[in-house]
């Protein structure tokens, strides 16, 4: 019964989706440690093509995930509270002006802001 929904090729690319989702959980702390390196050592070459292979490896994974209908969403919360504090201590002291999403905070971390805009679903 199943045969007449799914044909092999369905099952192929499947498989080929969920490894994809394996070797990224495998290699993602690894890029995480390197991209926080980068940023402190200022390698901007590095760091663009990190961020490239990342929109790219997010793309094929959500190609993946569409058959499913899921939504993927990649978070910066599933790195280690180290690296956070780094990468948010590094936002802090940039000259150019940056605009954070956060979704966990302290009101010391607020501090730190010029300007906080609170968003809600609340009507």
């Amino acid at each position: 019964m199943l045969r007449r929904f799914v044909s092999k090729m369905h099952l192929v690319l499947y498989f080929f989706s969920i490894a994809i989702i394996w070797l990224e959980a495998i290699i993602t702390p690894a890029l995480v440690q390197n991209i926080v390196a980068s940023f402190t050592n200022q390698e901007l070459g590095l760091l663009w093509k990190v961020l490239i292979l990342g929109i790219l490896g997010n793309l094929i994974l959500l190609l993946g995930l569409a058959g499913k209908r899921y939504y993927y969403a990649r978070l910066i919360t599933d790195i280690d509270s180290e690296n956070s504090r780094k990468i948010s201590d590094l936002l802090f002291f940039l000259p150019q002006t940056v605009i954070e999403v956060i979704h966990h905070y302290t009101e010391e971390d607020l501090k730190h802001y010029d300007q906080v805009i609170h968003l809600s679903k609340e009507k």
